[in-house]
């Protein structure tokens, strides 16, 4: 679903490139798709641990996601030209810009989300294809064509002039539909590459190093029943000794009349004894 959300989406960036009616009839798709993903979804949005990071992530784009379609929505609703055009106002200028800032800042979100869930897409296709068996070249290869799309997403970046859309700042990138249409869908789709490796990788970081963190607690887990061991072995010692030294009152004393006796013994050994030591 995210996928066919995402290229909803690019459609709709496409304004100048279908009619109007067109262009809400997509945005309806994309509104419905949303509402039908997150029904099915409904079991991640409870509230998540504090140290599961991938929930914890997963939690906070989809709530991003919610609040710019319902931002989106209502703007849309407010600007109608065709299907809605019973709600629309006069003019709106304003809330045109707002929509469209919003609409941009949805495409960045949701690539973030599907990047973030971007380990169930490739457990999904190892299914789908009956990959089994772990490949160093397949790896290799996917991290290069991960590279170059992330490479081009950012080379297309300042070729839409994305960063400025998404502060509302005007640009004048005027899109030739007529001359290079497959281009603007290239450019947008590498943007959302990059947004989506950006996600995956970021989330894979985060789990690394909780995993360092949880090895470091381990290990000194690990220790702790070393040093118990340790004390119950003190404990013991002093039972022992109060047992063979029941007038002893601790174990200083106890460990000083064993002391004093062991040099009362050296002490009667004859120095020309056999078993005076050398």
């Amino acid at each position: 679903m995210d996928f066919i959300a995402i290229a909803l989406l690019l459609a709709c960036l496409a304004y100048w490139w279908q009619s109007n009616l067109v262009h809400e009839l997509l945005g309806t798709a994309l509104f419905v798709l949303v509402l039908v993903h997150n029904v099915f979804n409904r079991r991640w949005l409870g509230t998540p641990k504090a140290n599961d990071a991938p929930r914890l992530a997963n939690t906070l784009t989809i709530v991003c996601v919610a609040t710019l379609m319902t931002v989106m929505l209502v703007t849309s609703l407010l600007i109608s030209r065709d299907i809605y055009r019973f709600s629309s106002l006069s003019g709106a200028f304003v809330i045109r810009e707002v929509h469209m800032f919003v609409a941009y800042w949805t495409l960045l979100i949701v690539a973030l989300h599907l990047g973030t869930r971007w380990s169930t897409v490739m457990n999904v296709a190892r299914v789908s294809f009956n990959i089994r068996n772990p490949s160093v070249v397949r790896v290799t290869l996917l991290r290069i064509a991960t590279a170059a799309i992330a490479a081009w997403g950012i080379r297309s970046s300042w070729e839409m002039a994305f960063a400025s859309k998404l502060m509302l700042m005007y640009t004048l990138d005027m899109w030739d539909f007529d001359a290079a249409a497959a281009q603007f869908f290239v450019n947008y789709a590498s943007i959302v590459g990059l947004y989506v490796a950006v996600g995956y990788y970021g989330l894979s970081l985060t789990r690394r190093r909780k995993m360092a963190r949880v090895g470091q607690r381990d290990v000194r887990t690990v220790k702790a029943p070393s040093r118990q061991l340790e004390l119950d072995g003190a404990v013991v010692s002093d039972f022992f000794l109060r047992q063979s030294h029941p007038n002893a009152t601790n174990l200083d004393a106890a460990t000083s009349e064993s002391t004093e006796s062991a040099s009362d013994v050296a002490s009667r050994v004859e120095p020309n004894s056999p078993s005076a030591p050398m």
